[in-house]
């Protein structure tokens, strides 16, 4: 069993993954130059902020261990279920993308799905498409 020091450690490491590989490159448009509405940004940052005040509300919890250690747990489970479906956001923007620009390419699109978008392409992939729609 984790103690409530490697639960706070891996709640902070989860929540810096959602906000460093999905919403800071939401926000700045770095997938590609995709942008994504307000609206969404708006409703995932505002549940990455609860999870965050939630973390901060149990660092300074004094109420016993199994209080902070329960409160962890949701943060991480949360903060993993959020970057599911971050990871999933982006995946079908991306695929979208790709299949607006290369539509009748089979072999771009062929091993390429919503799930897997973000995975398929490697740096130099994604920094030539994102050229190639600007053009």
């Amino acid at each position: 069993m984790p103690t409530v020091d490697e639960l706070k450690a891996d709640a902070k490491t989860n929540l810096d993954d959602v906000k460093n590989s999905c919403l800071t490159p939401m926000t700045n448009k770095t997938f590609c130059g995709i942008g994504f509405s307000s609206t969404l940004l708006k409703k995932y940052e505002d549940e990455y902020s609860l999870l965050k005040k939630k973390k901060e509300e149990a660092d300074k919890d004094s109420t016993g261990k199994e209080t902070k250690t329960n409160l962890y747990k949701d943060v991480i489970k949360a903060s993993e279920s959020l970057k599911k479906t971050l990871d999933g956001e982006i995946n079908k923007a991306l695929y979208n993308e790709i299949k607006d620009t290369y539509p009748k390419c089979k072999t771009c699109m062929a091993d390429i799905n919503t799930d897997n978008a973000k995975t398929r392409l490697m740096e130099q992939v994604r920094t030539q498409f994102s050229s190639d729609i600007k053009e």
